[in-house]
């Protein structure tokens, strides 16, 4: 989120629209080969390097379209041997890129604790090569794990580094996706407050370079924050702005978020068949796109809703099939409320028989 993965899809599950925005590539630059002695066999030394790294950098550009494809599994296998031909040659910046493309796989695959591990490497080789602009885009990153993974002040902290040196730089694009990050990990810390005033920040700055996609995530946010303080309909009026740019700029994933998220508003107003439709909507989408994390909170949430209305027999059918999908993706969190869900309809199914 992740996020429904970096979503807030429920009153116990919150997480984020998709939200967090990832930073990468960085590394724009290659880091120069280390010094050759001159002897006559150098030339054909840099030659079989050239070699190597166009070989690492085909592999580089293959991971990125495979990404892309949704096949993150294979970007990685890409990903990690384009890795261990630019460290076979030295090329620091080569190294750096990869791994902060790995570490945001590992992230977007819910797997933060192997991001963070590839983020620090990234974070080191930044400084190595006193890179502010990749310090802070790692910095980002390293945010987005750890708020990941509950550790919301660990992320501020982050954050707040992230945003002191793309201030510096006047990097007005990361200053708005890190005042956007800043704004969901003080949701997450329950100061709402603040969290609408970070977004309405980030809102105003994606607004002026014309960023669609952060103006999305934005509205989308403010939706989350207003959901808290109980302004519904207030929610709901930012969802469907969102949603609206999530469609008119293909971004599928948004779609997929913010559906679940107008599901959780028509929720908490109680129009549970209203919310079933969203739910439903977002479920087919993910479905569609071979988002699984998607499908496993859709179907989490239908439950959910189904257990709200007293259908315990249904509740009981979609709870099982998001905890399969949440072990088979390894989503902890969902796996542990999928699994209590699922346990407590069907102890109310079992002491109340006419009601399942």
């Amino acid at each position: 989120m992740d996020n429904f993965a970096l979503i807030k899809f429920t009153q116990s599950i919150q997480q984020k629209k998709f939200i967090l925005l990832f930073f990468t590539l960085s590394f724009l630059f290659i880091a120069p080969v280390n010094q050759l002695p001159a002897a006559w066999g150098s030339s054909r030394i840099l030659a079989q390097n050239s070699l190597n790294k166009n070989q690492a950098d085909e592999l580089f550009r293959q991971g990125k379209q495979q990404s892309r494809n949704g096949n993150l599994q294979a970007a990685l296998i890409s990903w990690e041997r384009a890795l261990e031909i630019y460290r076979e040659i030295k090329n620091l910046g080569g190294v750096g890129r990869t791994l902060q493309v790995i570490g945001v796989t590992y992230t977007s695959l819910g797997d933060d604790e192997k991001a963070i591990e590839y983020h620090e490497q990234s974070l080191a080789i930044a400084k190595q090569l006193n890179s502010p602009r990749a310090i802070a885009n790692t910095l980002g990153n390293l945010g987005i794990a750890y708020s990941n993974l509950g550790n919301y002040q660990k992320s501020v902290e982050f954050y707040e580094q992230s945003l002191a040196i793309s201030k510096r730089l006047n990097n007005i694009n990361n200053v708005g996706q890190t005042l956007g990050n800043l704004g969901v990990a003080y949701f997450y810390l329950k100061d709402y407050q603040k969290a609408i005033e970070l977004q309405q920040e980030s809102l105003a700055i994606s607004k002026q370079l014309n960023n669609l996609g952060g103006v999305a995530n934005a509205l989308g946010n403010l939706g989350l924050a207003y959901d808290k303080l109980g302004e519904y309909k207030k929610a709901i009026d930012f969802h469907q702005q969102s949603l609206a740019i999530d469609k008119r700029i293909q971004d599928n994933l948004g779609v997929i978020k913010t559906l679940g998220n107008l599901g959780n508003a028509y929720r908490s107003l109680k129009e549970y068949q209203k919310a079933i439709e969203f739910y439903q909507e977002s479920l087919v989408t993910a479905q569609q796109f071979n988002y699984r994390r998607g499908v496993g909170n859709a179907l989490f949430h239908i439950g959910l809703t189904y257990k709200q209305l007293g259908d315990n027999k249904k509740a009981i059918d979609y709870y099982q099939k998001s905890l399969a999908i949440a072990r088979e993706i390894k989503d902890k969190k969902l796996e542990s409320l999928a699994y209590q869900s699922l346990a407590n309809a069907q102890a109310s199914s079992n002491s109340n028989p006419q009601k399942s």
